[in-house]
């Protein structure tokens, strides 16, 4: 009985191993050079309770946790859309998600965006892809900070002021 037992802890190990391996138990990281923790985990918030997805996915649930303290969301959305394949009828697909995104703070900021439910590894990219996008997209409109420090996401963003002058008359140029 105590051999057996060592092995059955081993395969069950293994077995676990490889169904995350297979199945998708999935972290990817993306680094904010340049932008403040601030900036950085109000993007992030944006994009978790205001997800954009393009084509025909709909968003049918999105509940978000923040936990600000520690810098942790918890995101559970369920995604439906319609496929439509040739000479064939209509048929609905769903995918449900439960994702963590963590922010490290330091030079530069990483976000870390982990897949919670078991899924096929290629749409657990996809979808970290999309939300780093997403969080990249909304980082772009607002200047880079400098070394230690951060600029607001809620700071309005000013455009230069552009001056343009009359065309020159004809009489104007013969002077």
């Amino acid at each position: 009985m105590m051999k057996t037992l060592p092995r059955r802890i081993i395969a069950l190990v293994l077995l676990a191993g490889g169904a995350c391996a297979v199945t998708g138990c999935s972290t990817y990281r993306h680094e904010y050079p340049g932008h403040g923790p601030e900036q950085v985990w109000a993007a992030a918030m944006s994009v978790a309770q205001s997800p954009d997805y393009e084509g025909d996915w709909h968003v049918t649930r999105n509940h978000v946790w923040i936990d600000d303290d520690w810098a942790r969301m918890e995101i559970e959305r369920e995604i439906r859309r319609l496929t439509h394949e040739p000479f064939t009828e209509s048929s609905p697909e769903k995918r449900n998600w439960q994702f963590r995104v963590t922010m490290e703070g330091g030079e530069p900021v990483v976000l870390t965006f982990g897949n919670r439910n078991p899924t096929i590894p290629g749409w657990t990219l996809s979808e970290a892809q999309r939300f780093f996008n997403e969080v990249d997209d909304l980082l772009l409109a607002v200047p880079a900070a400098g070394v230690g420090e951060s600029a607001a996401m809620d700071e309005p963003i000013t455009q230069p002021e552009v001056k343009f002058e009359e065309p020159a008359t004809q009489a104007e140029i013969a002077e």
